[in-house]
């Protein structure tokens, strides 16, 4: 398990360093750097990871009718969690430290919704839901759900993102490991992305709020009427009597991009 958190971290290491020369340039070798980001951790787990490698993960890119219905209702509750923890750290920010967030899309919604809403999500789960999932999700869920969720909160490099990226990356993994798929996030996270750009871009917020609120009540019924099945995915997802096994290398991660979101804010 060790060998796996190490091949872990260090694609995320991989991720985070093509991150940062991606930001030091404009235009399509941005993009390709970026892109480069998740490409190489893959090559890498191919090569390095055990059981098949990336052939092995191919069962994560398919999901059956059945786990497709029950990971529905779990969209719009995601959805408004994600949405209402953002406001509350952006509130909180700014009553402590002054600062708000600004993002800089363009001016080009297209190219916004095709990067933003379609590039980010695709590389950020290849990184940080399917690589764990393949490497350890079914031997260590727990420690696949934590290890992954930190990581992914922590290669925001914000502050602002920290708390909501978190929320998000637990409960994205484990609508995963209850449905054996990546796409279930996948889809989460575009439509999350796909909402704040459109409200960026002077969408209609309180439009949005109403929508997803409505969308939850709803969700939240089904989940109820239906709890049952939801709870036995769950209990299935996580195996009961799992040993943990930690190693220092995600320690790394978290110390090198909690320095960078210091700086950033200061």
């Amino acid at each position: 398990m060790k060998r796996e958190l190490k091949i872990i971290s260090f694609c995320d290491l991989v991720f985070l360093l093509a991150l940062s020369l991606s930001g030091s340039f404009k235009g399509v070798l941005s993009i390709v750097i970026y892109i480069l980001g998740a490409i190489g951790p893959l090559m890498l787990v191919h090569a390095m990871g055990g059981e098949g490698g990336l052939a092995d993960g191919v069962r994560l890119l398919r999901i059956k009718p059945a786990r497709a219905l029950g990971a529905l209702p779990t969209v719009a509750p995601t959805l408004l969690s994600v949405y209402l923890l953002s406001l509350l750290t952006a509130f909180l920010m700014g009553e402590l430290f002054g600062v708000t967030a600004e993002v800089d899309l363009g001016d080009n919604l297209a190219l916004a919704i095709l990067k933003e809403a379609l590039l980010v999500p695709a590389v950020e789960e290849a990184v940080f839901r399917f690589i764990p999932l393949l490497l350890i999700g079914k031997r260590s869920p727990r420690l696949c759900v934590l290890s992954s969720a930190l990581l992914f909160a922590f290669c925001h490099c914000s502050f602002f993102s920290l708390p909501y990226a978190f929320v998000a990356g637990v409960i994205f993994m484990l609508i995963d490991l209850a449905s054996d798929s990546v796409l279930p996030s996948l889809v989460i996270h575009i439509l999350n992305n796909l909402f704040s750009v459109i409200m960026i871009f002077g969408g209609s917020a309180e439009a949005y709020l109403i929508a997803v609120s409505l969308l939850t009540v709803l969700s939240v019924a089904i989940m109820i009427i239906f709890r049952k099945k939801y709870l036995f995915a769950i209990r299935e997802a996580l195996v009961a009597g799992e040993k943990y096994s930690f190693s220092y290398e995600p320690l790394l991660v978290l110390f090198l991009t909690a320095f960078i979101a210091v700086t950033n804010l200061l």
